[in-house]
């Protein structure tokens, strides 16, 4: 696994990591690429988690589904248009996202939301200032 802070200051680090998962094996190679990511509370010293940073899951699981994210995963140098997907949005009580297959950090400016499927990964990106009012005031102060 290979790591990358994408923002740091007083408050919050979010941390991306990149890597491969399974086994290697003669004629497949090192396995299947892999992306996570977690972002930190430095005061609190705990992982945050996308219930510590959204008040309006409604909102962010209506733009997931619409595509409104930007997908900016480089593959071979070039940026994705991969959808989001839709199995890893649960609605029983409403909408909500799946812990699953998401992780999620910020470089200060955007969301992005990490999507893990079977083999491979992807990365939805978008502002933060243009969904300002799903998010907890606390977050929005942090990354200030």
């Amino acid at each position: 696994m290979r790591s990358e802070v994408k923002y740091f200051n007083s408050d919050v680090i979010s941390i991306f990591y990149t890597g491969y998962c399974g086994y290697i094996s003669p004629g497949r190679g090192v396995g299947a690429p892999f992306g996570m990511a977690i972002t930190i509370d430095i005061e609190t010293e705990r992982i945050m988690t996308l219930d510590d940073v959204i008040s309006d899951f409604d909102t962010l699981s209506a733009l997931l589904l619409d595509n409104k994210f930007e997908n900016i995963t480089e593959w071979e140098g070039k940026k994705g248009n991969y959808p989001f997907n839709r199995e890893n949005v649960i609605r029983p009580d409403g909408w909500g996202i799946s812990g699953q297959c998401t992780s999620w950090y910020t470089d200060g400016k955007n969301l992005i939301i990490i999507e893990t499927v079977l083999d491979t990964y992807n990365e939805y990106s978008k502002s933060i200032k243009s969904m300002k009012n799903i998010f907890k005031e606390d977050f929005i102060k942090m990354i200030k």
